[in-house]
């Protein structure tokens, strides 16, 4: 009985003595934690705080330099900056106090601008206003800009007149990973560790670049000392024995207990793995390993140390606290023993009373639940604990009975709630692509539409001047041929924008990829040869400029796939019927087609790429030099003609683009496509025309056109100018011609203002794309005539002699042209 109760003491003094460490050790890990933890936030306080007065000072910045325009603040500037002996620009002297003011200097060789005295003047105007609140826990705040000009509020050092005809700030950090070059992004982002000589201390600059309508005018930035932080890292352990350092994710040490001379003479940082310490690099990529799963406590294996971790939110180190397995066994040791000591007989006596009743009445059942709460937690909710049990335990056992089965409803019904939002998020998102893209197509015609108003007006006009000379005449054809193709391609995004269909007539391919090719020649690199087979003359129902635009961007595609090593571009065109099997191939009708081919050499797609080849905004292609729109487009052309585009290809073998069009003819021969026809001169006309247009080419071409017809012409730049002068002189013109998208006043507001004023007076309003124009109530206030941009010459003048010959109308514009 002895022996038993010997054996029995033993065990249980084995059990205590185990459970008694265990508990002691999360006890002193949950404090290393919570240690570490606190000491990461606590550290990463005057980053956080420095990265957002950063932004501040960029934000508010950025809104005073909208809010100044185009004004050249010359005098302000003046007073407060003068250009020194060493030819530099500085504050005043007069005025000069580094320890309450800002300080700025400008090097010598920059030109100063009205742009850089704007910027100059406001970011000094900030920085003095904002000094004192930006260094309340900072060493310094400053504010860069790329013209070698540096602003700063510094207490303990006057930057500005300590720089030189020599300080150049592109080759500090601050400055050089500013630019757009390696901060693309332009991302708020941290300096590494640099020792300042000037302020002798240990600082970490937090920097954040800020644009303007895309160009870099200013940078915000904030100095932060680290010296106190190196300090306390140093001097404030967890506990005993135990000790901390700081490192980043680059497994640079920033602060050591021990190497505090070795960081700095490496210059604020140095790499782990020059220190032949083995224990310390083990240490540090420990805790690099994982930074995404890993928690507070690190163990790393062969190692008889713990680490607790914590990030220093900002520039993104590590807080790292390291405590020796000795020191947790023990101090768990000693204070086992004591418990061991005081209640050896009373455990003895109560374990081997409760021994069976605990492990019938409360372990088995308690097991029993916390496995039904872990088959919970895995999602599977079909949970049935026995509850015939009166006690608390069969109370427990039915309450997650309930709780596995309302916890299984909902998991269902949040499953679908989030399946319906999936979805209505997946539909807007489409809708408000197509709204972008139709917002995009209308802004690029406006622009493209005043710029071909210009081309084919001087074109015109070129063409009545020279009649006689054929060879130049001839030129000038081809010119007005192709800016016809321009026109054509604008209103082809016109129509996209407005969500109108494209009309289609009887077109013969042929004389498509023939022009198409000739222009491709003249653009693509002679080591890369075009062949072209063409071998139908059918005519399909199509709108010939998306046709032309579908060749050239499926040639474009090939060629670029060819242009570093050269090779061959393959373009065939023939007619051909598909029987049902092949028609169901391509997924069409069967009948007759014509067959585009585009084939290339190049470098050919893998599985992936092909897959996703049409799908809009997707490009294999460098940043900058693609939108993965072009195939896109392509595919909702053929798509949109009845047709099918299909595609092969393989890495190293080139790719070959098929395109299936349904025929409509089958003539024996076709017609080619003919330049425009010069137009007869038109009969001389008299008059005072008033030509509203905010594009100076557009007012030229126009006033040569009216001039050259024998009318007199006054131009204006914008529609309160004009509106200024008919208010001057009301009867002072026959004929008012006025853009529509203008500054200041647009073209239907000044319409309305100057037919209020002077009923009679005949207006042609003239417009790209615009919006906003409600064409409707301008015609009831009396517009005689309408034309949209590029305008016809033609046109122009047949509309201008009879505005002027017959005033307006009453009814309202009966004379809407198409340029």
């Amino acid at each position: 009985m002895a022996l038993r109760i010997t054996i029995l003491i033993v065990i249980a003094t084995g059990v205590s003595y185990w459970h008694m460490q265990k508990t002691l050790r999360a006890s002193f890990l949950r404090n290393l934690s919570d240690y570490t933890v606190l000491r990461g936030k606590a550290e990463s306080e005057q980053f956080l705080l420095a990265e957002l007065q950063t932004a501040m000072v960029r934000d508010e910045f950025l809104r005073r330099f909208q809010a100044m325009g185009d004004h050249d603040p010359q005098a302000e500037f003046d007073k407060i900056f003068a250009r020194d002996d060493d030819g530099l620009i500085r504050v005043r002297a007069e005025i000069n106090d580094h320890r309450h003011r800002a300080t700025a200097y400008l090097r010598h060789d920059v030109p100063l601008t009205a742009d850089l005295r704007r910027r100059m003047l406001i970011g000094w105007q900030l920085m003095d206003q904002w000094g004192p609140m930006l260094v309340n826990r900072f060493f310094s705040g400053f504010m860069n800009m790329p013209e070698q000009l540096s602003i700063n509020f510094c207490p303990t050092a006057d930057w500005g007149r300590s720089a030189t005809r020599e300080t150049d700030i592109t080759i500090y950090e601050t400055v050089w990973r500013a630019t757009k070059e390696k901060n693309p992004q332009r991302s708020p982002f941290w300096t590494s560790v640099y020792y300042d000589p000037g302020a002798k201390a240990w600082m970490v600059s937090c920097v954040t670049p800020g644009d303007h309508e895309g160009r870099w005018v200013v940078t915000g930035g904030q100095d932060v000392e680290i010296s106190d932080l190196i300090k306390r890292t140093a001097a404030s352990p967890l506990a005993e024995g135990t000790w901390n350092f700081i490192v980043d994710h680059h497994s640079n040490l920033i602060a050591h207990p021990n190497l505090s001379e070795q960081i700095a003479k490496a210059g604020g940082n140095l790499r782990i793995d020059k220190l032949a310490d083995p224990e310390l690099l083990t240490m540090a990529q420990a805790v690099l390993a994982d930074g995404t799963n890993r928690g507070p406590i690190i163990e790393p294996p062969g190692l008889d140390v713990i680490l607790g971790v914590s990030r220093i939110d900002g520039p993104g180190w590590y807080f790292v606290t390291v405590l020796p397995r000795h020191l947790l066994s023990a101090q768990a040791a000693s204070a086992a023993r004591v418990f061991l000591l005081v209640g050896f007989a009373t455990l003895l006596i109560e374990l081997l009373i409760m021994a069976v009743i605990l492990r019938r009445r409360i372990t088995r059942p308690i097991a029993e639940t916390v496995a039904a709460t872990e088959q919970i937690s895995r999602g599977d909710f079909s949970v049935r604990l026995d509850t015939q049990r009166q006690d608390e335990l069969g109370l427990l056992a039915a309450s997650v009975n309930r709780m596995a089965a309302a916890v299984g409803e909902r998991d269902a019904i949040l499953t679908h709630q989030y399946n319906e939002l999936k979805e209505a998020k997946h539909i807007q998102q489409e809708q408000q692509k197509r709204e972008c893209i139709g917002t995009l197509a209308g802004g690029i015609a406006h622009d493209f539409n005043n710029i071909l108003a210009a081309i084919i007006g001087y074109t015109d006009l070129a063409l009545t001047r020279k009649p006689g000379d054929e060879k130049w005449r001839n030129d000038l054809q081809e010119v007005h041929k192709a800016s016809a193709r321009a026109k054509a391609l604008v209103r082809q995004i016109l129509t996209f924008s407005r969500n109108q269909e494209q009309e289609k007539a009887p077109v013969q391919i042929s004389l498509i990829v023939e022009e198409a090719l000739k222009l491709l020649r003249a653009s693509i690199p002679s080591t890369i040869e075009i062949r072209q087979q063409i071998q139908c003359q059918a005519l399909v129902l199509a709108d010939s400029t998306q046709i032309h635009q579908v060749l050239l961007n499926l040639c474009t595609n090939a060629y670029q796939a060819m242009q570093e090593q050269g090779g061959v571009l393959t373009v065939t065109l023939k007619e051909v019927t598909l029987e049902p099997a092949l028609a169901q191939k391509y997924r069409l009708p069967a009948g007759h087609y014509v067959r585009l081919t585009v084939s290339d050499n190049g470098c050919g797609m893998d599985t992936a790429t092909l897959s996703r080849i049409f799908d809009p905004y997707f490009t294999t292609k460098e940043q900058g030099k693609g939108t993965g729109l072009g195939l896109a487009v392509v595919h909702g052309i053929v798509e949109g003609h009845r047709g099918r585009i299909t595609v092969q290809s393989e890495p190293g073998r080139g790719s070959t683009f098929t395109v299936h069009l349904p025929v409509i003819i089958h003539p024996s021969g076709g017609e080619g496509v003919t330049a425009p026809a010069s137009f007869p001169g038109t009969a001389k006309g008299h008059g005072r025309v008033m030509v509203v247009d905010d594009e100076e080419s557009l007012r030229e071409m126009i006033t040569q056109v009216l001039t050259q017809a024998g009318y007199q012409v006054d131009t204006f730049r914008h529609g309160l100018e004009a509106w200024e002068a008919l208010e001057r002189t009301p009867a002072g013109w026959d004929l008012l011609i006025t853009d529509q998208t203008m500054p200041r006043m647009s073209g239907d507001q000044l319409t309305i203002k100057a037919l209020a004023l002077r009923p009679d007076l005949p207006v042609i309003l003239c417009s790209g794309h615009s919006p906003s124009l409600k064409l409707d109530e301008i015609k009831k206030a009396g517009l005689f005539g309408y034309l949209e941009k590029p305008l016809d010459i033609q046109i122009l003048l047949m509309l201008t002699g009879k505005a002027i010959r017959n005033g307006t109308p009453k009814s309202g514009p009966d004379e809407i042209g198409d340029g």
